[in-house]
């Protein structure tokens, strides 16, 4: 890759381990999600704009095999055991760097919010010295290491770190954010420097990274916005990420044609595609791969993950995760489809429905109160309200079929594996543990029978009994003869 600093390789240090995120499960910090990827994969996105010829991630034994299953290997890894700082953690990654880059592009693991722009700015400095770092002044500068300038202001002297550094160089605003533009034939020799001249002098007995400026013509770039290059060492600082990550991610769909109402309110992971003219309203969480097409209405009240929306779909107070929508496609209020639901063109989902790996077909309709699981449903078919599929016996899965312009009565079973053949009936309040042909009326209930007067002998024998049980007596409460006896067969 040719940037305007020369051929380039990257070199991402993602060793450090999250103690501060107080974590019980050992995840390392740079896998933590943010806008639902990994911290590291955002940085990852950023440094490809700029084509580098190899990206080499350093990690521990633990993140290698976590970094291996999510991005298997598209780059190269190079561990770093024992952890002993920076400086070390670059030193790791120098045998594995295998192409002759003019310069060495240096990034921490938790700084997901670095943009193209900063990177090629920095780039830019490299040209004409040894080395150049982005620099930045966050409203606190605690915790982070300060750059103290040489006389003239033009290049950096000396990098001190927060736990090392005097009264005076803590009130130092300019700090450093650990992101280098090293020209690569210098890095090992200077290197050697730190591990030979500096030691392990600071406070915490590690090489530090920083120290290489006092052997390399350092330029300092300072950048704005701040919270491009801010560090995440907790999870409050993660927090703020999300926050300003948000704000981008919105934005950007924004200026590509989609409207949000009460934006503040919505949330829309990095990997979320939506078409131009849609609307999100308030209260949606758009989540993993999600596509979302074009004229589309989203929310309020929306959970989409990993789902494909056609055009012009509407989904209102619904929970969706790997859902398949087709175009024109109306789905809730308070539908909950789960993975495996297909919805073909012009089908509508209702009210309080639940769908599981079942393909509903083209103008069908399900309009309130049904469960669909396992189930192929052809076109123009209609499910009346109450009507479930029983597709589990407590060992297997089973399907069902319904084919084409069938009617399914209100508050029907249909007992999988069962195939409903095309424009049949079915008649409300049946149990259909049978096929039914084509074009044929499925009645599956008890008979109705109605027995006079039984209802009201019902009523005054429970009358008798509630007022023996209080001690009133018999003839304060005596029936007429011609209803003494309410005592029925069945």
């Amino acid at each position: 890759m040719a940037s305007s600093a020369g051929t380039l390789a990257a070199v991402i240090l993602a060793a450090g381990r999250a103690t501060r995120f107080k974590s019980q499960v050992g995840l390392s910090k740079v896998l933590y999600p943010l806008a639902g990827l990994p911290m590291v994969e955002h940085i990852l996105r950023v440094v490809q704009k700029l084509q580098p010829e190899q990206i080499v991630i350093v990690v521990s034994p633990e993140t290698q095999e976590a970094l291996l299953n999510r991005f298997g290997h598209l780059y190269t890894y190079a561990i770093q055991e024992p952890q002993l700082g920076t400086g070390d953690a670059l030193a790791a990654a120098l045998p594995a760097i295998d192409v002759a880059a003019d310069y060495l592009l240096v990034l921490p693991g938790d700084v997901p919010l670095i943009t193209e722009e900063a990177l090629r700015e920095l780039m830019t400095s490299a040209r004409g010295a040894d080395a150049a770092v982005l620099t930045f002044e966050p409203p606190n500068p605690r915790g982070y290491g300060r750059i103290v300038r040489d006389e003239d202001g033009r290049l950096v002297s000396l990098i001190v770190e927060d736990s090392d550094a005097e009264p005076e160089q803590s009130a130092i605003r300019e700090v450093n954010s650990g992101i280098y533009a090293l020209e690569q034939r210098w890095v090992e020799r200077s290197l050697e420097r730190v591990r030979r001249e500096c030691g392990k002098e600071n406070r915490k007995g590690e090489y530090y990274l920083t120290d290489i400026v006092r052997f390399l013509r350092t330029s300092p770039v300072l950048h704005q916005p701040w919270e491009d290059l801010m560090g995440i060492n907790d999870r409050s600082q993660l927090a703020l990420a999300e926050d300003v990550m948000q704000e981008r991610i919105i934005a950007a769909h924004a200026h590509d044609g989609v409207s949000f109402m009460r934006a503040e309110t919505t949330y829309v992971e990095a990997s979320v595609r939506i078409g131009v003219d849609s609307i999100i309203y308030p209260g949606c969480l758009l989540r993993g791969e999600t596509v979302i097409g074009e004229s589309c209405q989203i929310g309020p009240m929306c959970y989409l993950d990993d789902c494909r929306v056609g055009n012009r779909n509407q989904i209102v107070y619904a929970h969706l995760v790997k859902v398949h929508s087709e175009d024109d496609v109306k789905i809730g209020p308070f539908a909950n489809l789960r993975p495996g639901t297909h919805l073909a063109e012009s089908a509508k989902v209702g009210s309080f429905v639940e769908m599981k790996e079942t393909r509903l077909g083209t103008g069908s309709k399900v309009p309130h109160l049904t469960y669909l699981g396992d189930a192929e449903v052809g076109r123009d078919v209609n499910i009346g309200a109450g009507t479930i599929t029983c597709n589990y016996d407590g060992f297997d899965k089973y399907r069902t079929t319904i084919e084409d312009e069938v009617f399914i009565g209100t508050n029907n079973a249909i007992i999988a594996p069962r195939r409903i053949g095309k424009g049949a009936y079915t008649a409300a309040g049946s149990t259909i543990n049978q096929d039914v042909p084509p074009d044929a009326l499925a009645i599956a209930r008890g008979r109705q029978v109605n027995k006079e007067g039984y209802a009201k002998r019902l009523r005054e024998r429970k009358a008798r009994k509630r007022t023996a049980d209080e001690g009133v007596s018999d003839e304060d409460t005596a029936a007429p003869e011609s209803h003494l006896d309410t005592k029925e067969q069945d």
